[in-house]
């Protein structure tokens, strides 16, 4: 009896023990913040050369074409336009005996495009994001037809490409 009682009283203490064990519960804490993401955008534009000389008189009949004359790098973690136009209306004499060229005769394109797009001092949209790539590479050809209603001399033009958040 004595050894009944003793597993009694030994099963009680255990059984409360057990009783008397505290619970673990998972305790849980939120933090909120906010982080600010800008619109980034970065242009680079390199030119194959600064001058062309029109020797040949095809040059002049058929306009001279130059591919990849242009390589434009667009970075932009946004959707994005490209728009390109002439500084001025017409090209700067810098000769004593030119004329009046218009920026007309300048004309570009993108690579993998088929159609020119002739320039002028209005801005006109040239490439228009069409993909989520923060860095995009394009090839621009140019092509200028003076035809020959333009006598000899030196002239410049610059063309300004922009980039702009859609």
């Amino acid at each position: 009896m004595k050894k009944l009682l003793t597993c009694i009283i030994l099963l009680t203490v255990l059984l409360n023990c057990k009783a008397q064990q505290s619970v673990i519960l998972n305790i849980q804490n939120k933090v909120s913040g906010s982080v600010t993401i800008p619109a980034l955008q970065n242009l680079n534009v390199i030119t194959q050369t600064s001058s062309l000389n029109f020797s040949d008189p095809g040059d002049f009949s058929n306009g001279k074409e130059i591919a990849a004359f242009y390589l434009l790098n667009v970075n932009s973690n946004v959707p994005w336009v490209l728009t390109a136009k002439t500084e001025t209306d017409n090209f700067n004499n810098l000769s004593v005996n030119g004329n009046n060229i218009p920026a007309g005769i300048v004309s570009i394109k993108n690579s993998t495009d088929n159609n020119y797009v002739p320039l002028s001092q209005t801005e006109k949209n040239f490439i228009i994001s069409s993909n989520d790539r923060i860095v995009n590479d394009y090839k621009v050809d140019l092509k200028i037809n003076p035809s020959w209603k333009y006598g000899g001399g030196l002239y410049n033009i610059n063309i300004i490409f922009t980039l702009t958040p859609q």
